[in-house]
């Protein structure tokens, strides 16, 4: 064995000797590392810098905090690269070197592995950036959403949102550059050994081992207490926070997360949640029933005999990127609510309102199924499941026709299998539109918004029975593509005001998500004009709309604030007058909500005496609700609008128990189902 050894250790021999090669390695190795975390700090500044307040408005201590934890966890992860890409060259070098000729390649080899590594490291840092740009994070789980998209239309996407051409020559520039430089670093390394006797290499070889023992070890325990990156808490201002990981460790880490929800069902992660029934139900006055935990969040609509004899519609309405920041600058001049406008001077506007993510996937998934892991649905077991907090559950048992109805594919996202697996049979898309209207647009993302509402339109006038549904809006969404005989846009003078406000972005870029804005919100109020005006539908039909998530073209209290500008999205329900008298209503403007609030109100005031389980608050009620909140997945916000749990750290307890309520009543419906199934 110790010839063996002794063997390996002489494959290079005279001036490759393997002291005088790992002195030289190590001199590159460390050089390397240094390199990336530069690459990457400065990463973190430009984000911070992007992002937050201003650098200057950051306390110098969070600041170093944050760099300090985050070069820790750049060394975990350099180096583990670094070591690996030694040893893979030495092995190709030395194993194959009748085609690499070992002796003078070495170095050759490992050049090109650590400059590859340096343009990783870059290149992560331009993605994350641009990442954070979009969705107001940096990457996590739904980075590689993808899976899920239409390839096409994303790939269109990417292509007129960002310029790929400048970041793909950049990158290679940038790779040659490293190239050059690890070259460059590789000569000198190359001919380190040579100056020290074997003992002083030895020595080298001994601190350099040591060191990196010490650096992997400092960055593992930061590691595992930074974690949770995205809720831990070195600032109050959120990009600096998220800003101490570095991207290539969140998709290592968010890869394995997303591969771990499309697998079997995790019971030790669910057994986990259950623990947490009693404290939390008692926490939120639920009544607790350890028989059927369930059964705590089950609530019962008011007994309405009008209701029970006038059964309306109930058309709900999520529109893409319909955020309330957005409608800022609206006037006659720059009308870009167009006929919405006075649909949300009339009916019931919640100015306070809120998204609880920033993506429609995600969004649908908090909406329809108050599920905590929004990935799981479209790619797991659990899509197989029927759930219990299903909203139009309510609607069946009451004998409602339930329609999905997209300008998108069917299989977009795999809805149409989990809708399926819910009850609802009458899913509509792209294709059904088409059918019945050959003339319609097809744009990137789907059938254009007017057809879409058309198409809906008729299908409420026409049907037998009372229906009910869940409308997917798909025009307002990036590349920013109008209809060609659309021309609405060409009234907009827009003030100068407007292109300070979204001072990051281009003219054009302002200019044309502004147009497909001023599409959609018409597009929506000409919608409701059309219900309202007709005799058939203006007395039997209530229609609630909501943004899925802020637009992604912040401007510049979006950036910068956490709270109701950066969530914030519009809100409004229609209810016709024959059922407000019939009912009791106290409605406030100004109440915080968010997409938690949406489904116990309609329900509360479109159906009687039913049962269906409710995690937020009926918003035309004074009654009292423990959830009187707006709920993000980023943060809780305080009922005055204006606290929420990173400015002020007495809420985090709230926000923290609000997500582990989702947690538990997901798995509580997990576990049913899998009994139901043995």
């Amino acid at each position: 064995m110790q010839d063996k050894i002794y063997s390996f250790l002489k494959t290079f021999n005279g001036k490759y000797s393997f002291l005088k090669v790992t002195a030289g390695l190590s001199f590159l190795l460390f050089s390397v590392t240094l390199l990336a975390v530069i690459i990457f700090n400065i990463g973190r500044y430009v984000l911070v810098a992007s992002f937050a307040d201003s650098v200057g408005n950051v306390k110098n201590s969070e600041l170093i905090s944050m760099f300090g934890v985050g070069i820790r966890l750049d060394l975990h992860l350099i180096i583990q690269l670094n070591a690996g890409a030694a040893v893979i060259a030495y092995l190709i070098t030395a194993g194959c070197g009748r085609w690499f000729g070992r002796k003078r390649n070495f170095w050759s080899v490992i050049s090109v592995f650590y400059a590859f590594i340096l343009f990783l490291c870059l290149f992560s840092v331009i993605l994350n950036y641009y990442y954070y740009r979009t969705y107001g994070n940096c990457i996590d789980v739904f980075f590689f959403n993808f899976f899920n998209e239409d390839l096409t239309a994303l790939a269109a996407t990417i292509y007129n949102g960002y310029p790929v051409f400048q970041i793909l020559m950049f990158s290679l520039s940038a790779f040659a550059v490293f190239l050059f430089t690890v070259r460059l670093l590789a000569r000198i390394a190359e001919n380190l050994g040579e100056r020290f006797s074997d003992k002083t290499n030895l020595m080298i070889a001994l601190v350099s081992v040591m060191l990196i023992i010490i650096s992997y070890r400092g960055g593992f325990g930061e590691m595992i207490r930074a974690k949770s990156v995205m809720f831990s808490s070195i600032s109050g201002v959120k990009a600096v926070n998220e800003a101490r990981s570095n991207p290539i460790s969140l998709i290592q880490r968010n890869f394995k997360d997303y591969r771990e929800s499309t697998k079997a069902i995790n019971l030790s992660k669910l057994n986990k949640h259950l623990r947490e029934y009693e404290r939390l139900s008692r926490k939120y006055n639920l009544p607790v029933n350890k028989n059927n935990p369930l059964d705590s969040f089950y609530k019962t609509t008011r007994k309405n005999p009008y209701l029970e004899k006038h059964k309306p519609n109930v058309v709900f309405v999520l529109a893409e990127s319909l955020s309330s920041h957005m409608s800022r600058f609206n006037s006659e001049e720059f009308n870009v609510l167009s006929s919405l406008k006075q649909h949300l001077d009339s009916d019931f506007y919640f100015r306070n309102f809120i998204s609880e993510t920033v993506a429609t996937q995600k969004a649908l998934v908090r909406l329809l199924f108050r599920a905590p892991y929004y990935m799981l649905p479209y790619n797991s077991m659990y899509a197989k499941y029927r759930y219990e907090t299903f909203p139009f559950n309510a609607y069946m048992e009451q004998g409602y026709d339930v329609y999905f109805v997209t300008g998108t594919g069917c299989a977009w996202a795999n809805m149409n299998f989990i809708l399926k697996n819910n009850g609802v049979d009458n899913i509509r898309c792209s294709s059904d539109i088409l059918k019945k209207y050959p003339e319609a647009d097809n744009l990137y993302w789907g059938i254009s918004d007017e057809y879409l509402y058309r198409y809906t339109y008729e299908l409420v006038k026409n049907s037998e029975k009372p229906v009910a549904v869940f409308v997917l809006s798909t025009t307002n969404h990036p590349p920013y593509e109008l209809p060609p005989s659309y021309s609405g846009h060409k009234e907009l003078t827009f003030p100068e005001a407007v292109f300070e406000a979204f001072s990051k972005q281009t003219e054009d870029e302002v200019v044309n998500h502004y147009n497909t804005y001023r599409y959609a919100a018409e597009t929506l109020g000409n919608f409701l004009s059309t219900i309202k005006n007709d005799v058939e539908t203006a007395d039997s039909t209530i229609v609630a709309f909501a943004g899925d998530h802020n637009a992604r073209i912040g401007m510049y209290d979006y950036r910068y604030d956490p709270g109701l500008e950066a969530k914030g999205v519009l809100f409004s329900l229609y209810i016709p007058e024959n059922y407000i008298r019939h009912d009791s209503i106290n409605f406030d403007a100004m109440r915080v909500s968010s997409h938690k609030d949406i489904f116990p109100t309609l329900i509360e005031h479109s159906l009687s005496n039913q049962k269906y389980i409710s995690l937020g608050c009926d918003l035309l009620s004074a009654d009292y609700c423990p959830f009187d909140f707006g709920f993000n997945e980023d943060f809780i916000l305080a009922a005055d609008g204006v606290s929420d749990n990173h400015k002020n750290k007495k809420l985090s307890p709230e926000y923290d128990d609000y997500s582990k309520l989702l947690n538990l009543v997901f798995a509580i419906q997990i576990k049913n189902n899998m009994k139901n199934e043995e």
